[in-house]
C-alpha cells in the first residue's frame, strides 16, 4: 500500500513537472527572424513584461575559437566593430575569465551619449570546448561622469561553438535599456542593425594576423586560462 501510494505520488509531481515545463515553454517569447542577409541572421523578440526588445545574432566565421578569443580580449578593437562604440577601456582584469571593461556609446545629436560598465564573465564546456561570454552592466563600479547617460540595464551573452570544420558559430544574445529620453521606437529600429553591422565587421576584423596568430592556453580542467602570447 505504501509504496503504491509512493508510486502515485511520484506520478504525480512528474506530470505536474511536465505540465510546468511545458507552459513555461509555450509562454516565453519566441525569436522571431527580422535580417538574414550575407550569412548573418538576426532575431528579435521582447522579453515578457519589457516594452524593448533583444536581439539575437547569428553567423558563422572561417576562423579558430583562439582568434575570435583573441579578439574579444583585445578592449580597444570595440571601436572597430561593435558599431557605435567609443572609448573603451579594461577597467580591471580579475584573470583570464572575469574582467570589467567599459565604452561609450556614440548617439547622434542632440541625444546624449550613453556610456556602460560590462562584468565578462568565461564559462567553457571542457569536452565541446563551447566558449560562453556571459555579459551584464554594473553601473556602480565607477562613479557617474555626467557628460553621460549611464546604462544600467543590460544583459546577455556571446555563445562560440567550433564547428569542427574549420569554423566556429557565433551566437550574439543582448538587451539593452539605453535609460534617459529615448524613444520605444527609436530604440527598437536600432536593435536590428547594432547586431547585423557588428556581427559582419567582427567576421572582417577577426581575420587580421594578430588575432589569427593567437593561441589558447588550456589547464588541466581542459578550460582556456590565458594566450601562449598577445600581439594585440
Amino acid at each position: 500500500m505504501i509504496k503504491l501510494l509512493i508510486k502515485k505520488i511520484s506520478l504525480s509531481l512528474t506530470f505536474l513537472l511536465a505540465v510546468l515545463i511545458s507552459a513555461s515553454s509555450f509562454s516565453a517569447p519566441q525569436w522571431i527572424l527580422e535580417k538574414d542577409e550575407d550569412g548573418i541572421q538576426v532575431y528579435v523578440r521582447t522579453p515578457e513584461g519589457k516594452e524593448l526588445k533583444e536581439f539575437k545574432g547569428v553567423v558563422n566565421i572561417n576562423t579558430s575559437l583562439d582568434s575570435l578569443m583573441a579578439l574579444m580580449d583585445d578592449t580597444k578593437a570595440c571601436t572597430e566593430w561593435i558599431l557605435n562604440c567609443t572609448q573603451p577601456k579594461l577597467l580591471k582584469s580579475i584573470n583570464f575569465r572575469e574582467r570589467f571593461t567599459y565604452q561609450v556609446s556614440n548617439l547622434p545629436w542632440p541625444l546624449t551619449d550613453r556610456d556602460v560598465i560590462i562584468h565578462v564573465l568565461l564559462n567553457q564546456d571542457p569536452l565541446t570546448k563551447v566558449i560562453t561570454l556571459n555579459i551584464e552592466a554594473k553601473p556602480n563600479f565607477i562613479p557617474i561622469d555626467e557628460d553621460f547617460v549611464r546604462i544600467e540595464t543590460s544583459i546577455g551573452q556571446y555563445i562560440f561553438k567550433p564547428l569542427g570544420d574549420g569554423n566556429v558559430e557565433v551566437v550574439w544574445i543582448q538587451y539593452n535599456d539605453p535609460a534617459g529620453k529615448l524613444s520605444t521606437s527609436l530604440i527598437n529600429a536600432l536593435v536590428v542593425d547594432m547586431p547585423f553591422k557588428s556581427l559582419e565587421k567582427m567576421r572582417e576584423l577577426v581575420q587580421q594576423s594578430k588575432y589569427q596568430k593567437a593561441k589558447l592556453v588550456y589547464g588541466e580542467d581542459g578550460i582556456a586560462q590565458s594566450f601562449e602570447q598577445k600581439y594585440w
